[in-house]
């Protein structure tokens, strides 16, 4: 190897390690890790529950009554799925995601219909039944055109379903006793 030979091996080593310590390429290489990384974990790794939300009760809820249905074990995963998200937004979305949550802890029932996201579209997820069930999704009116979708997991003593739904009390998942006249549709998944 000649001395310019050399010399021009060594200006495109000092231009390439000049380069990767760019800011320009970390970026990039971090975008890269990043998006590796986003595939590689698991939606519970992605989106950690606290464990002070899990153990969280919410204080709005009034004592709950056995309603029918509750001792069954097909929809209680459901409630148990929607319980682990409480006091968290798993969405990362900032308003209107009580559909998207539905759809992350439900896909089974969010496959069966058109647009997810949307609150209204959940009455059409499965088989409507006539009163609150716990593990029910209960659709309700939300002003004059839109909509709320969440859990049942109970029944006050005022005869008001308990209701654990996302984008509720301060844009995060909460259990709540909502007023029976706002519920229009109970399906079963």
């Amino acid at each position: 190897m000649t001395r310019a030979t050399a010399l021009v091996a060594s200006l495109i080593a000092v231009t390439l390690i000049t380069l990767a310590a760019s800011p320009a390429y970390a970026r990039k290489y971090h975008r890269y890790l990043q998006a590796n990384a986003y595939q590689t974990q698991s939606h519970d790794e992605r989106y950690p529950v606290r464990e002070a939300a899990r153990e969280t009760r919410p204080t709005k809820a009034k004592r709950t009554t056995t309603v029918k249905g509750s001792g069954s074990f097909g929809y209680s995963s459901l409630v148990a799925r929607a319980r682990g998200y409480v006091g968290t937004n798993p969405t990362g979305w900032s308003s209107l995601w009580c559909g998207r949550f539905m759809a992350m802890i439900a896909p089974q029932a969010a496959a069966r219909i058109h647009n997810p996201n949307m609150a209204r579209e959940w009455a059409n997820a499965g088989r409507r039944i006539s009163g609150p069930q716990v593990g029910a999704i209960a659709v309700m009116t939300r002003g004059k055109t839109g909509g709320h979708v969440g859990v049942v997991t109970g029944v006050d003593a005022d005869g008001d379903p308990i209701i654990i739904s996302g984008n509720a009390g301060g844009n995060r998942v909460q259990e709540f006793a909502y007023p029976r006249s706002r519920v229009y549709a109970y399906v079963m998944p």
